[in-house]
């Protein structure tokens, strides 16, 4: 028996020795272990069925089988190395592929620059494992993922560019969803969806009633397709072209931008139609919830923000502001002005029209109407205004280290874009440049901005900085501002802006730049001397008479500046539709009566709501150095008080509560009829008394004719 016994524990011995010699060959030959040739790759799951991932805890085979390196040319010796010397307890070449950088041999520089291999969980997990958490074993293709279709979930961690063999991707995968976060963004009043791309990006499409990835335009090429959102939009179809399928397209390059196709992007759905095409492309998919996608808000959000808390009711119709016929409209789809230099003939008429002045009735000649230079500190502030006779460009109004997104030097006569005030276009990292006075530090798209309305700043990056307004882009700020002026720290003698205030605590001081406020308080009463609870309950009480403010813009240019006499967004762009204002003539009846009068928005005054300007009652009294108050010319404001006399006694006029259509979420005191200090989105009242009567004749600095 015994003998039987040593002889079965002999061919025992032998048989394990044998199955434990699949996992291996029986080829001994020595040298490195990083030189032991393959097996068959079944071979290493005999003993690795149950092991675990030490540093997940998941089983490793179970990950692997649904892994993409699950191939025989790649498998575990791919990472591993070979596991001839192996057998299931000797050496494996390595351990620890992560460690020894074995991801590179595959994934090199030609495919993954800077490829972080040993940090895998962080840098490539999110994409490319079911659970964005997962370990190397359970690596696989992102196209074998949930995470495929979801451009919420892929854009939400940034990746390098896949390499010059893939695709020229914009350098890599965005992180967008967190630009969506910024104070100012598109989608408000929710979380952005799969849907909210697909509006504006044809990357993706509707596929039943969900998002997927559209390969005809997902990493086809170097380009970015978006949406042509109003394809019936006249005026509009220049840059647009027809993707592979049919389907309208801007196809915006970013490493050689056309910023004509930008503005037409952006109007395809800023426009008093809204954007139909996008509407009807995403007619499947069902809006967010508690919102109604339409047209007019193809979002389906609260086309609202937190700041201004002032509800849009639908997108602005931006299109339509910028139409080339208004009497003011920034230079966007047409030119302004034809030339960046007066003729002779145009300063003659200049002359010719002070002198034929009148205060009144009374002739009242302005002669010597000549060009008097601005002069200067040495730290660039205004030492004395000189009254000047030309264009912008000719008198030195424009920031002189600005160029245009048309590569032009500022004038009167340029062109120019919607990503020349707003963050559109401004996205890629190369064309950043941190040097000192450059425009552009900071890589910023138009899904979000740290700014309010996605506007940029004069500081050129996307910090929030109240005072950087977007305007001193383009307008030079010594000359329109007090820049550094504090209310204890007041400099005498600057004339800022056409001899129309020059201390901080008017209305083109910085004290009456209120953004970074919230609602109400953004019309900053009484230069900030009261605070907003005082002020919203004496308003409420019907006892606020004071003076003073800022606006719901926040923007203190636009006390003035809002080409409309009503509640009007976007009016810095143009008067859309060239609409009038209704404002007072400056003839004289004999009895004394002052008539209204329909007048065109020029230099897109009057500003938000309480401000009116008198600057003309014809385009020849436009270029008049003296407006004559006796002629009803010139700056006033609508009464500031919160009373009204109604049966012969004085009673509260609080605002009304809201908008029409407003949502919930606008502040009760945020906006208002069109008269009295909150019966508008302006709150000045440097120049009041009664409408007519009173305000405020100025002295022009520079005069220049309404065309030229």
């Amino acid at each position: 028996m015994s003998r039987t016994y040593r002889f079965s524990a002999v061919i025992g011995s032998l048989l394990l020795t044998a199955v434990l010699a699949a996992c291996g060959t029986d080829k001994r030959e020595g040298g490195s272990p990083a030189d032991a040739p393959r097996v068959a790759e079944s071979s290493c799951r005999v003993c690795h069925s149950t092991t675990l991932d030490p540093a997940q805890g998941t089983p490793i085979v179970a990950d692997f089988l649904v892994s993409s390196h699950n191939t025989e040319a790649t498998g575990c010796q791919g990472c591993h190395g070979g596991g001839a010397q192996h057998n299931g307890v000797g050496p494996i070449p390595f351990p620890n592929p992560l460690a020894a950088n074995r991801c590179a041999v595959c994934h090199d520089q030609n495919r993954i620059p800077a490829f972080a291999a040993t940090d895998f969980v962080a840098n490539c997990a999110p994409c490319h494992t079911a659970s964005g958490t997962g370990g190397l074993h359970a690596a696989r293709a992102t196209s074998s993922l949930p995470i495929a279709n979801d451009c919420v979930a892929c854009h939400d961690v940034a990746a390098p560019q896949h390499g010059a063999d893939l695709v020229g991707d914009n350098n890599g995968v965005r992180a967008i969803t967190a630009e969506f976060a910024k104070r100012s963004h598109h989608v408000t009043g929710r979380g952005v969806t799969n849907a909210d791309c697909v509006a504006c990006h044809l990357e993706g499409k509707v596929s039943g009633s969900a998002i997927v990835i559209d390969p005809l335009y997902h990493m086809a090429d170097n380009k970015t397709h978006l949406r042509n959102g109003n394809a019936a939009l006249a005026g509009n179809q220049t840059t647009a072209t027809a993707g592979p399928d049919g389907q309208s397209q801007y196809a915006w390059n970013p490493a050689a931008p056309n910023h004509t196709l930008m503005d037409q992007f952006c109007f395809s759905c800023h426009n008093e139609a809204g954007a139909p095409t996008a509407v009807a492309a995403l007619a499947a998919v069902p809006s967010a919830t508690g919102f109604t996608r339409t047209a007019l808000n193809p979002f389906g959000d609260s086309v609202s923000n937190a700041y201004d808390q002032v509800s849009r009711i639908n997108v602005v119709g931006v299109y339509e502001q910028f139409d080339t016929d208004n009497s003011s409209h920034h230079a966007v789809r047409g030119r302004k002005y034809n030339s960046r230099n007066l003729t002779a003939a145009q300063f003659t008429n200049i002359s010719t029209a002070n002198f034929n002045f009148r205060n009144g009735v009374v002739s009242s000649p302005i002669r010597g109407v000549k060009n008097t230079p601005t002069t200067f500190r040495p730290d660039g502030s205004v030492l004395a205004a000189g009254v000047v006779t030309g264009t912008m460009f000719e008198t030195g109004k424009f920031t002189p280290t600005y160029t245009t997104l048309n590569n032009e030097v500022l004038a009167d006569n340029n062109v120019l874009h919607c990503g020349d005030c707003h963050t559109v276009g401004q996205f890629r990292a190369a064309d950043v440049n941190t040097a000192a006075g450059s425009f552009n530090k900071a890589a910023i798209g138009a899904h979000g901005s740290n700014n309010e309305y996605l506007l940029r700043n004069s500081n050129g990056d996307d910090t929030f900085a109240r005072d950087a307004l977007v305007c001193f882009i383009c307008h030079r700020e010594n000359l329109y501002s007090n820049p550094g002026q504090t209310a204890s720290e007041q400099e005498d003698g600057i004339v800022a802006h056409n001899s129309v205030n020059n201390s901080f605590a008017d209305c083109n001081g910085n004290n009456e730049n209120s953004a970074g406020l919230v609602g109400a308080a953004r019309l900053v009463p009484d230069e900030r001397t009261m605070d907003d609870a005082t002020f919203q309950a004496q308003v409420a009480a019907g006892i606020y008479t004071n003076t003073g403010g800022g606006n719901i813009f926040g923007i203190k240019c636009a006390n003035c500046h809002n080409a409309s006499d009503k509640k009007t967004f976007g009016g810095i762009h143009g008067n859309a539709g060239n609409a009038s204002y209704l404002s007072y003539s400056g003839a004289k009846t004999v009895d004394g009566v002052v008539s209204t009068v329909a007048r065109k928005p020029y230099r897109f005054m009057p500003g938000l709501g309480n401000f009116r300007y008198n600057g003309g009652d014809s385009p020849e009294q436009w270029t008049v150095r003296t407006l004559s108050q006796a002629n009803k010319q010139g700056c006033y404001t609508l009464n500031g008080a919160s009373t009204v006399t109604r049966a012969g006694a004085r009673v509260p006029n609080p605002s009304p509560t809201k908008a029409v259509a407003s949502g919930a979420n606008v502040s009760s005191l945020a906006i208002a009829d069109d008269n009295g200090i909150l019966g508008s989105w302006g709150a000045c009242t440097d120049h009041a008394g009664t409408s007519v009567f009173a305000g405020r004749a100025t002295t022009r600095t520079l005069l220049r004719p309404l065309t030229y």
